[in-house]
């Protein structure tokens, strides 16, 4: 799981790295847009963590399957209901509050945050498993 945790950790630092240059194209905070590539910056320094030290594995893995939750849970939360409410009816949403990018921003991280959080419980369970 180290080296999925590292594959993730890039993943999320290229969705971050391409949402700030879209925030910044569109003259928006680039900082804001750079938030799945600081939760990717963690998970390459956790997933190092545990492939370097494997009395430590299991609870870095299991530390970043519930922060791996609770990013599902908020982005999906914030950013999923502002796109339904928007492509439903666009003029209730301000102007002013109109960022398409940000919350499928969230939702993209979601996504990945899904696919590692449904990895992470596979392993969990294939380690338990082996433990008999």
């Amino acid at each position: 799981m180290p080296k999925v945790t590292l594959a993730v950790g890039a993943v999320c630092v290229l969705l971050g790295l391409g949402l700030a240059y879209g925030a910044h194209l569109n003259g928006k905070n680039p900082v804001t847009a750079m938030i799945p590539a600081f939760v990717g910056i963690l998970w390459i320094v956790m997933g190092a963590i545990a492939g370097a030290a494997t009395k430590a594995r299991k609870h870095v893995m299991h530390l970043l399957a519930a922060l791996a939750l609770l990013l599902v849970l908020s982005g999906l939360g914030m950013g999923l209901p502002k796109i339904i409410q928007y492509a439903a009816d666009p003029a209730s949403i301000p102007a002013d509050k109109v960022r398409p990018l940000a919350w499928w921003g969230q939702v993209a991280l979601s996504g990945v945050m899904s696919v590692f959080l449904a990895l992470c419980i596979k392993s969990f369970i294939a380690a338990r498993r082996a433990r008999g």
